[in-house]
Order: C-alpha cells, then sequence, then structure tokens
C-alpha cells in the first residue's frame, strides 16, 4: 500500500518529466499554470458525445488498425491484473492517478503496450464511483440501463499512430459482448485531436456544456444541440447545477 501511494504520488512529475521531454518547455509551463490555478478557478466548454455500441459491427476493423507494429492490447479490471501487469515490467500506474482506486469501484482499463511501455489507456466507468474517481465532469450517465462513460490518455512519444482507434475498437466490442449499450464522454471544445478521433468512430454530439469552478463552488450548465442539427436520440434538457465541493 506505502509502495503504491508513493507511486501513485509521483505521478505529476513523471507526466511533467514527459510533458518536457515531448512537447517542450513553453507547453510544460502551459501546463503547469493550469494544473496551479485549477484548484481555485476553472472555466471549460466541453462537448458531450454518446455512441451506440451495436454501431461498431458496422465499421471496418482494417480502418482502426494502428500505423504500426510490435504493440499489444490488454484488458485490466482488478488490482491483481494491474500487478500482473507491473510484474512484467508495464509501470502503466505511474500515468493513472488513484489506479487502485478506479478498479476498486468498477473500473476498466484498456490499453495498448508497444514492448513494455504503455502507449495509450482507455478508462471505463460502469459504475458512478468509478465515474467520480475519474474525475469526470458531471454529465448524465445511466449505469443502470448499460450506459458507461470514458477517459482517454495517449503518450505523447506515441501519438497519431491510431492506437485510441484502435483501444476504442475492441474497447468497445468487449462491452458490447457483455450487455452494455452506450458510451458517454466529455471531450473539451479546444481538444482537437480527440474531437476529430470521435469524429471518426461516427460519435453523435449532443449537448454542449459549460463547466465554472470557483473556490469550492462548481456551475454546470448542459444546452442540447438538436437545433444546431447534431441531433440526439435522447431527450437532454438544459441543466444547471450547482454543486459544492
Amino acid at each position: 500500500m506505502i509502495k503504491a501511494a508513493i507511486r501513485e504520488a509521483s505521478i505529476p512529475f513523471a507526466e511533467a518529466a514527459l510533458i518536457f521531454r515531448q512537447e517542450g518547455l513553453i507547453p510544460l509551463l502551459r501546463r503547469a499554470s493550469a494544473f496551479l490555478v485549477s484548484p481555485f478557478f476553472s472555466y471549460e466548454t466541453h462537448y458531450l458525445f454518446e455512441y451506440a455500441v451495436e454501431n461498431i459491427d458496422n465499421v471496418n476493423e482494417a480502418d482502426f488498425m494502428p500505423r504500426t507494429d510490435g504493440f499489444a492490447f490488454k484488458t485490466v479490471s482488478t488490482k491483481e491484473e494491474a500487478d500482473e501487469l507491473e510484474a512484467g515490467g508495464v509501470d502503466f500506474r505511474c500515468w493513472s492517478f488513484n489506479c487502485r482506486e478506479k478498479l476498486d469501484s468498477g473500473a476498466v482499463i484498456f490499453c495498448v503496450l508497444v514492448g513494455e511501455e504503455l502507449a495509450h489507456m482507455r478508462w471505463v466507468a460502469l459504475t458512478q464511483s468509478a465515474k467520480d474517481c475519474m474525475r469526470q465532469p458531471p454529465f448524465r450517465v445511466d449505469f443502470s440501463s448499460g450506459e458507461y462513460c470514458v477517459g482517454v490518455w495517449t503518450n505523447p512519444k506515441h501519438r497519431r499512430k491510431r492506437f485510441a482507434q484502435y483501444a476504442f475498437l475492441k474497447a468497445t466490442q468487449f462491452l458490447r459482448d457483455r450487455g452494455k449499450t452506450r458510451s458517454r464522454s466529455a471531450v473539451l471544445k479546444g481538444n482537437v485531436a480527440s474531437l476529430a478521433a470521435v469524429a471518426l468512430f461516427g460519435a453523435k454530439r449532443y449537448a454542449e456544456a459549460r463547466y465554472l469552478k470557483l473556490f469550492w463552488w462548481e456551475f454546470w450548465k448542459e444546452k442540447p444541440l438538436d437545433s444546431m442539427g447534431a441531433g440526439s436520440s435522447d431527450k437532454v434538457g438544459e441543466v444547471a447545477t450547482n454543486i459544492p465541493s
């Protein structure tokens, strides 16, 4: 337990070192500034997406294959499976905050490895407690009807190799076979790479949401995009939520 706590406490420093090596000093300083301010103030605009898992049968798997050889796909749903991977040299928990808590609460991780190096992670929350552990924005997910939500991370060293697309394909097939019905996700409006990825998947953009955090208060408001032609299979009403931290 102590070893795991020390390992997870080192995550911000490991991430900073990787950003500096892969992207340079300016991107690191920008992210560091945002990290320091975020506990007190944050204002973000998100697009909300949904994807019916049955649609995965209509995609061409060849379009999702990574642009490289020598990779492996792994599914981890328990701490024991995580320990087994780490015993083999894959230190993926260094790149995921409170990993053990997420797994205990009902999250599953789908990861792509290149040798012993983590190239991509796709976290899937199957319960509300898992979603809370993943620190997702407060958008609605009906877990009781088979919905789930996702969070993704790609190692900067392995971007633009289609690992995210491939993990999406394999994870969706896995979840479809286990009776799940629909994924929901929130993507920052300025995250061009992630928006391009969900467009490739054919996910439906159903709402735009604004998030404001000021000290201990949070404000979340969703606006349906039906009027803009995005459409939605659900009647997602406009929501305004004040949440004391």
